[in-house]
């Protein structure tokens, strides 16, 4: 019962979903198929599948704000610099999505998004969490193994960050209390698959130091890719060229980028 009521408490301070969306790939010029993904607990989930001419596909999970539609423009880069087709998960909650959010019911959905992609992908697939989607992605391979994983501004941990949001937090053992966790560290270290941590240097939400704590959790082949004067929100458009720089050259050495699609010349 205590659980169950500090579970209710931290939901308002957790999620802040939108269900309006901004727009869909096809505003961007983006051609999708759009997507409705039955979780195990049959909530239904929203999602966008974006092809393109690469056998590589991305899987996106997107962050505690907004929904889907709120980086088309990322979406589009992505698309167009690296040529990877992209699969856009929803959370329960967000969007068009069904029922309501929490961490257990996220984790379902990107189940729900790898059997999908699994069904429907030629070649390597790599998981790209962004923020509180970072822990997504993370749990997700310690179920399903990813080819390699991208973390991007993502926090170590739940209450770990919990202080800089919630200050009076701080009087309180917030380890030991919270019951909304989102465990990056704890997931990335059982992990044998190639990670790269991207993290601006100048992010408030989550200050670097955690996503330097999640690469120090990883044990296998790892990168880690500072971005001066990056922020929490799209980090990538400080110096856009650099950013896709490392995200291409990570995944031409670990998920085969640039390689013949199923093995053609």
């Amino acid at each position: 019962m205590f659980k169950r009521l500090i579970k209710l408490i931290e939901r308002p301070f957790v999620y802040f979903p939108e269900r309006a969306l901004r727009g869909t790939p096809s505003h961007v010029g983006l051609e999708f198929e759009d997507l409705w993904l039955t979780a195990m607990d049959g909530v239904r989930v929203n999602a966008w599948w974006i092809p393109g001419p690469s056998a590589v596909t991305l899987m996106l999970f997107h962050g505690n704000g907004g929904n889907i539609s709120a980086r088309l423009d990322g979406l589009l880069q992505l698309n167009r610099r690296l040529g990877v087709s992209l699969l856009a998960t929803e959370y329960r909650g967000y969007g068009l999505s069904e029922g309501v959010p929490t961490e257990q019911g996220t984790y379902l959905d990107a189940l729900a998004a790898r059997e999908w992609v699994t069904s429907r992908a030629k070649g390597p697939i790599v998981y790209f969490g962004i923020s509180m989607g970072g822990a997504v992605a993370a749990w997700l391979a310690t179920r399903q193994k990813p080819d390699a994983l991208v973390l991007e501004s993502a926090p170590s941990s739940l209450p770990d960050v919990a202080h800089i949001h919630v200050p009076w937090t701080r009087l309180l053992p917030t380890n030991r209390i919270m019951q909304t966790r989102y465990e990056t560290s704890r997931y990335v270290s059982t992990l044998t698959c190639p990670l790269l941590v991207v993290h601006g240097d100048a992010d408030k939400a989550v200050p670097m130091p955690f996503g330097q704590r999640v690469f120090a959790s990883a044990k296998g082949a790892k990168e880690f890719h500072a971005i001066p004067g990056g922020g929490h929100d799209r980090p990538d458009l400080v110096d856009e060229d650099s950013y896709y720089g490392v995200l291409r050259r990570f995944l031409e050495c670990y998920a085969g980028l640039g390689s013949p699609v199923n093995g053609s010349s």
